[in-house]
């Protein structure tokens, strides 16, 4: 190490701010929250370390399979031990656009939604830990509708999906903006399309909601 008049320290945790800064005395300022580090690892393999800033720890952010030999494998679990073991599922989640008639004063019915999706690698058909159909183990699916931006209590969820990976959700809900959400309790899967049949209603307000003429 090379000798320098200049000291430089690491804050790991949020009360001693975070990311590399010149030791002058004071603390950095913590508004970064975060840091990284790109490395080498022992396989000459380029590794992408995050910092933590909650628990002051490193973790590897890599997700797609390495070269024969390197070990660098996908993982769909958050917060991995570096032996492999541990960490929290990584619970996906898709919020579609609100959905309206032409007018948004149309009311709108949903009517059927399916959703299609497909294994991430079908080589992982009946692969410890995964299904027959390249599914990870006890995955689940569920689907919800927001009517109006008020979460809807029609909620389903699916389990061992079929090979055609069609999930049909047809919960009757009614609003003026409808909108759809799409989550899984685990990763590894792909969502490869959707198709979203509604029955749109040209209808007024009733009375009690309205401001009559004739009372103003």
């Amino acid at each position: 190490m090379a000798l320098s008049d200049r000291s430089i320290k690491l804050g790991i945790k949020y009360d001693q701010g975070i990311d590399f800064t010149e030791y002058t005395g004071y603390w950095p300022m913590p508004e970064t929250c975060g840091g990284v580090v790109k490395i080498l690892d022992n396989n000459n393999n380029v590794r992408i370390l995050v910092l933590d800033f909650r628990d002051g720890k490193l973790y590897d952010i890599a997700m797609r399979d390495g070269p024969g030999g390197s070990y660098v494998t996908n993982e769909f679990k958050d917060k991995v031990e570096t032996d492999g073991t541990g960490g929290f599922d990584i619970e996906p989640e898709v919020r579609f656009k609100e959905d309206t008639g032409e007018y948004e004063k149309f009311l709108v019915e949903h009517d059927t939604s399916r959703f299609y999706v497909r294994p991430y690698d079908e080589r992982n058909r009946d692969v410890t830990g995964y299904d027959s159909n390249g599914y990870p183990q006890d995955i689940e699916f569920t689907a919800e509708i927001y009517a109006d931006g008020v979460p809807d209590i029609s909620t389903a969820s699916a389990k061992k999906i079929p090979v055609t990976g069609e999930i049909v959700y047809d919960k009757k809900v009614e609003g003026h903006r409808l909108q759809t959400v799409f989550k899984a309790n685990k990763s590894g899967f792909k969502l490869v399309g959707r198709q979203q049949d509604y029955i749109v209603k040209d209808i007024n307000e009733t009375p009690d909601i309205r401001v009559l003429n004739e009372g103003l």
